[in-house]
């Protein structure tokens, strides 16, 4: 797993933190480094919890 702490669009624009629990999804790429999954301008996060989602799966399934 990554650790991602913030992200940024671009190179000039400030950091924006994700708070605890909330994971952006990207990849290590060898020779390139971490590459994060966008959705226009915007991080595609997942969120971690112990709690059963809304269709009553439990964490990690």
């Amino acid at each position: 797993m990554l650790d991602i702490e913030a992200w940024r669009a671009m190179i000039l624009e400030p950091y924006n933190r994700l708070g605890p629990g909330n994971y952006m999804v990207g990849a290590r790429i060898s020779d390139i480094g971490v590459v994060g999954v966008m959705e226009g301008r915007q991080p595609m996060i997942r969120v971690l919890t112990s709690q059963p989602d809304a269709l009553g799966r439990s964490p990690g399934n």
